[in-house]
């Protein structure tokens, strides 16, 4: 397992039992290309050892979803880049939901226009993250939240 390090598992187990199991999830990036099969599922069944969930963050055009899937992931996470990814995006989450008959979120990050969030969530993306729900501002700390009275009004249009 060359990518996941000994003092990370480590860091975990340190955690209070109750609160791994309570919630604790790990968002695992930058899956190495050569990574195999094996490689993938020693990864998660590691980290799955030491905290509740695991999502997998994946290249929109990845030919290893199968891969992932099998696992044992508790999702999967996309980025755009661009806007013309959308079509890549809406079908990475038509196929998790053909082969995991609807069990696996997705999440969809790098949303930065309004029409990007919209159609993310449309497609059925479970998570959504990016500037499009909450631009970026010079001081963060006092940035609030969306209203959920403001999402649902942009939601429906």
């Amino acid at each position: 397992m060359p990518f996941i390090a000994a003092p990370l598992l480590a860091a975990l187990e340190a955690a209070p039992l109750a609160l791994r199991q309570s919630g604790l999830a790990v968002h695992l990036t930058g899956l190495p290309t050569d990574a195999g099969p094996e490689d993938i599922l020693l990864a998660v069944k590691a980290l799955k050892a030491v905290c509740a969930g695991v999502y997998v963050h994946i290249a929109l055009d990845t030919p290893r979803l199968e891969d992932v899937i099998s696992a044992g992931v508790s999702g999967l996470g996309a980025s755009l880049t661009a806007p013309e990814q959308m079509a890549a995006l809406k079908a990475l989450i038509a196929r998790c939901e053909i082969l995991t008959e609807g069990a696996l979120p997705v999440f969809a990050l790098g949303l930065d226009r309004r029409a990007d969030l919209l159609a993310a969530l449309r497609a059925g993306a479970g998570m959504i993250g990016g500037k499009a729900l909450m631009p970026e501002g010079p001081r963060p700390g006092r940035v609030l939240a969306v209203p959920y009275a403001k999402f649902l009004s942009m939601l429906q249009g």
